[in-house]
């Protein structure tokens, strides 16, 4: 669980962190970087999920959990973080905002993961489901 939580606040630092990088050097807001961080955790994502897929679990319920996985837990912090750093002109600023996110993010991350496990390992009558 330290593993997930640490690697959960080194991705929104390294979003934020590319995002200022790409401020710095006067990029536009989509660029390349953005998608160096962006694919690959959006990727490690839906492979997360389907290491947790049941194949009982109905269509419709397990596209809605993969689907949460990789926009919700994948793209969405990414591209949160990443404009963030990218509209904060002072590296101390970031961090200093980065400190304050990482418990919040941990929460959103934690229900997240919860709600995806339910939706792609859970059939709607499964007793022992977290939801």
């Amino acid at each position: 669980m330290l593993l997930f939580g640490l690697a959960g606040a080194a991705l929104i630092l390294a979003s934020s962190w590319v995002g200022h990088v790409a401020r710095e050097d006067r990029k536009r807001w989509l660029n390349l970087p953005l998608a160096l961080v962006l694919v690959p955790t959006m990727a490690f994502c839906w492979a997360f999920a389907f290491s947790m897929y049941e194949p009982e679990v109905p269509d419709r319920r397990a596209a809605t959990g993969f689907a949460w996985a990789v926009l919700g837990m994948g793209a969405l912090p990414v591209l949160v973080f990443y404009t963030v750093g990218y509209l904060l002109p002072r590296k101390w600023i970031l961090v200093l905002v980065w400190v304050v996110a990482v418990v919040p993010f941990a929460l959103y991350a934690f229900i997240g993961w919860v709600a995806v496990a339910d939706y792609v390992a859970c059939t709607e009558d499964a007793h022992e489901c977290p939801l």
